[in-house]
């Protein structure tokens, strides 16, 4: 704390309003908008699924209504292994949402005078406060709860209000760099969409076209069934009970490990493995690297193409492409057939795409040249994607040490 800091507790400077339990029988297809925690976003609030009740109910409860720029804090949610709706979070009222109703298990923090607002939403959004708050939470296994005392006892050092002012300029530049970032992840995967849409079914720069059996596509392309550019193959799983079957030389690859991935196109290690003997012991082939791996049960259609060779267990179809099909524009093909492979699939315990239905598929293929161009643009826009997706990540760490020192007056800030 600096010579100019003030020492205090939260509740001295806030008024709080705690939400309202909006009755679900009250919910109309318009009027006012109700904002639930369940609408709250990392900082702010999704506006497109709120609830709404009719104005002339809404009249009643003015009392609840919001602002632009309010700070809420959640009060009941879960814990911090779900961070997306953890206790004690907090949110800001963007524009759209101006003048909707605070449902229950939330409450508007409302700052006196000697309290800036900006300064009090990124005050509650520090990791001290967070971790401050879950610590004192009270609840069950999945669901946590906070009172509004342990809110009113929180201990801050209060610089001057010109100083709250300034800190909170800084960090809602770093907010806005941040959201600016998030729009060109966003506009990069819609161009990235309908360019897989364009080059998969139109191609590159094609005049003429035929009707086909699978639509229209250019003159130049071919039919093929996919087991006829690819040999199909399935997976398996040695025996869990025998510990000499695992933990060996052999990456062995689960559905997990693609779904992890998340938007990276490339598997490049894996969480289990097998050994020799355990891969002896099943009829699973070994699947060599550049093979595209498919998910086929559960999750359908998770797809990456295997840079190390690999085993996978039942829940995938792998495609070893021959000399018409590359093996990348094969990816973003099998990815584009993921409605087909979930029509195709069938089973009474858990749906699952059969290796026979794969090799039937039908599909339209370019000369190989043109595969490799289409792969190429798409591998560029995605890796633009994973790129701003770093350094998206890279602001949110900056942002958190830098709230840290300020918020903490670990870093002096001077105002002019």
């Amino acid at each position: 704390m600096t010579a100019e800091n003030k020492k205090c507790v939260l509740g001295s400077l806030i008024e709080m309003q705690k939400g309202y339990a909006f009755k679900s029988n009250w919910y109309s297809d318009s009027g006012r908008k109700i904002v639930k925690v369940s609408n709250f976003t990392e900082n702010s609030v999704e506006a497109s699924q709120l609830v709404r009740i009719p104005e002339s109910i809404a009249e009643e409860y003015s009392r609840y209504k919001l602002k632009r720029g309010d700070v809420i804090v959640q009060t009941v949610g879960s814990w911090p292994s779900s961070p997306k709706s953890v206790v004690g979070k907090a949110v800001r009222i963007p524009n759209e949402v101006d003048g909707a109703l605070l449902n229950q298990n939330a409450v508007k923090l409302v700052p006196r005078d000697k309290l800036d607002r900006g300064f009090l939403f990124y005050l509650l959004q520090s990791e001290r406060f967070k971790n401050y708050i879950v610590g004192t939470a009270q609840g069950a296994a999945k669901q946590a709860s906070i009172t509004l005392d342990s809110i009113r006892n929180f201990s801050l050092s209060l610089p001057k209000l010109s100083v709250q002012r300034k800190i909170a300029a800084i960090l809602s530049e770093v907010d806005h760099s941040i959201e600016k970032s998030r729009e060109i992840v966003g506009q990069t995967q819609q161009l990235k969409k309908g360019l897989m849409q364009q080059l998969l079914t139109r191609g590159i720069a094609h005049t003429a076209f035929k009707l086909t059996e699978v639509g229209e596509i250019p003159e130049e392309w071919e039919i093929f069934s996919l087991g006829g550019v690819a040999e199909v193959s399935g997976g398996a799983t040695p025996s869990t009970k025998i510990v000499d079957y695992w933990n060996g030389e052999i990456p062995f690859v689960t559905p997990t490990d693609v779904t992890n991935l998340e938007d990276g196109n490339t598997l490049t290690s894996t969480e289990k493995s097998i050994t020799k003997a355990g891969f002896n012991s099943i009829s699973a082939k070994c699947v060599p690297a550049g093979s595209v791996l498919v998910t086929s049960r559960a999750t359908i259609g998770k797809c990456c193409i295997n840079a190390i060779p690999v085993v996978t267990n039942q829940g995938f179809i792998n495609l070893v492409c021959k000399s018409e099909l590359y093996n990348f524009y094969a990816l973003y093909l099998a990815r584009s057939l993921k409605k087909e492979f979930e029509r195709l699939s069938d089973g009474s315990t858990f749906r699952e795409l059969a290796r026979k239905s794969a090799r039937k598929v039908r599909i339209a293929l370019p000369p190989l040249s043109e595969q490799k161009k289409s792969a190429s643009i798409l591998l560029t826009l995605d890796e633009k994607i994973k790129a701003e997706k770093q350094r998206n990540e890279l602001l949110h760490y900056l942002k958190r040490g830098l709230a840290d020192a300020l918020l903490t007056g670990k870093v002096r800030v001077k105002v002019t």
